[in-house]
């Protein structure tokens, strides 16, 4: 099973948002690659789409988990500053027998994917495990209840 694990989409610049940046939410080039992500993943069947609860984050998934028939999970251990490697093992659990839509934060993302690497997880040829710009996504192989393998998919737009 795969995990698709995405940093929401842009969102702007948080120093000229007014208000909490809690509620930012997704700007014109955003909703270009939350396109560009549904189309990716339109193949794809998840059992559940889970997100930070920041309103940018369940904007990226948003269309993802209509398309599909679901409703996003809004998990606060996605959110920004939270513990990447509990984050991590949440999604190898669940998608040991089942397809996971993720989306949470930048600052997640690294830390969580490192974690995977050094417990055994490969990374396709040149892909950076740290990379993770706003609108991409890692598709995460799972086998056996272990991230096995992972390739990096850039944003779109």
């Amino acid at each position: 099973m795969n995990i698709y694990l995405i940093r929401h989409a842009h969102a702007g610049s948080r120093s000229r948002w007014e208000g909490d940046d809690f509620d930012r939410p997704l700007s014109p080039r955003g909703l270009e690659q939350v396109a560009h992500l549904a189309g990716l993943l339109a193949d794809v069947t998840p059992a559940a789409v889970w997100s930070s609860p920041a309103v940018r984050c369940i904007q990226t998934v948003e269309p993802i988990a209509i398309s599909h028939g679901l409703e996003v999970v809004a998990d606060p251990r996605l959110a920004e500053g939270n513990d990447a490697g509990k984050a991590a093992m949440r999604m190898v659990e669940a998608a040991d027998d089942d397809d996971l839509v993720v989306c949470t934060h930048g600052d997640l993302i690294p830390r969580a994917m490192g974690l995977l690497v050094a417990d055994g997880m490969k990374v396709s040829g040149d892909d950076d495990p740290s990379s993770c710009r706003k609108g991409s996504m890692w598709i995460i192989e799972v086998d056996g209840g272990r991230a096995v393998r992972a390739r990096h998919e850039p944003p779109g737009a």
